[in-house]
């Protein structure tokens, strides 16, 4: 379920209500209030009950805002500000947060699989960070709700995955930017406790929400993913996503 950007499509719909209403004020405050409870959380339960509770409001409010109308810019911007800090903090939570502790200190990964030290990982808190993802994501088709990627597991054992990120390029390579119910943004993310699941040298079709139409023509689509578990979530991975929204095509080197 991708409920960061149900969130943020559902809260620019709202806004879009709410002008009308003459409520967008009370709205941007409880986004307000929803981005400072999860900047509050101090771990991930708590970042995903923001989220769902976030969704479910946001959701109901915008079933008033109709499908052709555009969010007032100066709220759309302050909206944008509000979710900016919203997925700052909820991401920090998704990566497991504080600072990186020395690698020797780290201690052996939980379940089936290598070490964090012998993956060539560091441990940050209870994460375990990697320095590239290892998944394949080759861009397929579009489908109904969005980009489908075939997605291959190249890791040791069956993992969820639960933060993706989607990105496009001109033919030059250059980063460019995509429109979602009028919003514009440098990536769409999506982020759940498991969006999909892959057993090693495991390839399935993801889909990642983002309107074809949204997207400039001929563009190029990438996909990365920030953040997977354990399949008993018992131990967390991540790699640094360095700059969540501006990022070179083909990724991090």
């Amino acid at each position: 379920m991708n409920k960061l950007s149900i969130a943020l499509v559902a809260a620019l719909s709202l806004l879009t209500a709410c002008k009308k209403k003459g409520g967008a004020g009370e709205a941007i405050a409880k986004m307000e209030e929803f981005s400072k409870s999860m900047c509050d959380c101090k771990d991930k339960a708590c970042a995903d009950k923001v989220n769902a509770d976030m969704t479910t409001w946001g959701s109901e409010m915008a079933k008033g805002a109709a499908k052709d109308d555009k969010p007032d810019p100066e709220l759309a911007k302050k909206s944008a500000d509000v979710m900016t800090k919203y997925t700052e903090c909820m991401t920090k939570l998704m990566m497991g947060g504080g600072a990186p502790k020395p690698a020797g200190d780290a201690p052996p990964v939980a379940g089936t699989g290598k070490s964090c030290q012998e993956l060539g990982g560091k441990m940050r808190d209870k994460t375990c960070m990697l320095a590239a993802m290892p998944f394949e994501a080759k861009f397929d088709k579009w489908g109904d709700k969005g980009a489908i990627f075939k997605v291959t597991s190249k890791f040791d054992r069956p993992v969820r995955i639960t933060n993706a990120q989607l990105y496009a390029y001109d033919n030059a390579g250059a980063q460019v930017e995509m429109t979602a119910n009028g919003f514009k943004m440098k990536t769409s993310q999506m982020s759940s406790g498991t969006l999909f699941e892959l057993a090693p040298g495991e390839t399935k079709d993801f889909e990642i929400s983002m309107p074809k139409d949204g997207v400039p023509a001929g563009s190029v689509m990438q996909a990365e993913f920030l953040s997977w578990s354990s399949e008993d979530r018992k131990t967390e991975f991540g790699v640094n996503p360095r700059d969540m929204e501006v990022r070179p095509k083909d990724g991090w080197k």
